[in-house]
């Protein structure tokens, strides 16, 4: 990935999520923070990560920060999250 371009947030999350099998062979439990494709450092709390983050790239940069940990999706009730009721 070339540093200059900046990543969106969408291309941050898919780079992690190609990494994802590889990170959980040796970071699994810690948060990464990423940036431009690549992970960064490995933290044990989502503060530090932060922090970190905050500290080196400031508030107007996109990174990501995620929990190195199996997926687990969630079925999410459309009409339960739009306010719809029936009946």
């Amino acid at each position: 990935m070339s540093i200059d371009r900046k990543l969106s947030l969408r291309e941050e999350q898919d780079a992690f999520n190609r990494q994802l099998d590889s990170l959980l062979k040796t970071h699994e439990g810690k948060y990464v923070l990423f940036k431009n494709g690549e992970p960064v450092a490995f933290f044990d709390t989502h503060t530090a990560a932060y922090e970190t983050a905050l500290e080196k790239f400031g508030l107007d940069s996109t990174f990501l920060i995620a929990p190195i940990e199996e997926p687990n999706p969630q079925p999410v009730s459309i009409a339960w999250d739009a306010g719809v009721m029936f009946g």
